[in-house]
């Protein structure tokens, strides 16, 4: 399952990179309003991404040294959950490919864009949670519920949401809207403007 997760993720972000050869926005803005220190910034936060792959790999330590044999509802459970957060990641991601294939600058409200301001990552996140499901089933397995919760912390703070958010109210129109009419992660019912 992590396999499959990081060869659909390399995959998409590589055609991404290779159509657009351009540095994410956020990271953009970030060069441009630390012009001075943005190397440490950088260089501080890929130090943080490794603690933090050390902690998402938890889930996967946990299982491949487990003794017990045969597969438990744990397992089941989290292979459904992944399947679902695998599944839902890809649509938003493809949605908004189309989206962007358009050449339109304004707000994806494709699909499951319209329920979440960041379904991909709420199914990314889900992905994680499933991960940890799965882990459950092996001994110590609690203590894979960490990475979940790390990763719903990075995706929350200042790495995830409010830096993509951040740099979309500057670049999109109509963002300030959408902000006030759908939800952030969780896919939900839009509100009324």
């Amino acid at each position: 399952m992590m396999a499959i997760w990081s060869l659909r993720l390399g995959g998409f972000l590589a055609v991404r990179l290779a159509k657009t050869c351009t540095e994410g926005g956020r990271y953009a803005l970030l060069r441009e309003r630390h012009p001075k220190h943005a190397w440490l910034l950088f260089f501080g936060w890929f130090q943080l991404q490794a603690v933090q792959v050390a902690v998402l790999a938890v889930p996967l330590a946990l299982v491949a040294t487990d003794s017990r044999d045969g597969l438990t509802a744990w397992h089941w459970a989290g292979a459904a959950l992944w399947l679902v957060g695998m599944l839902g990641q890809a649509l938003a991601d493809y949605e908004l490919f189309r989206f962007r294939a358009r050449g339109e600058n304004g707000v994806c409200r494709l699909g499951s864009w319209r329920w979440s301001r960041h379904p991909n990552y709420f199914f990314g996140w889900l992905v994680w949670v499933a991960f940890a499901v799965f882990a459950l089933g092996s001994q110590d397995g609690w203590i894979a519920l960490s990475a979940p919760v790390l990763a719903l912390v990075s995706l929350l703070g200042a790495s995830g949401i409010r830096a993509v958010e951040a740099h979309a109210a500057q670049t999109r129109d109509g963002y300030d809207e959408y902000q006030r009419t759908t939800s952030a992660f969780v896919p939900w019912f839009v509100r009324r403007g």
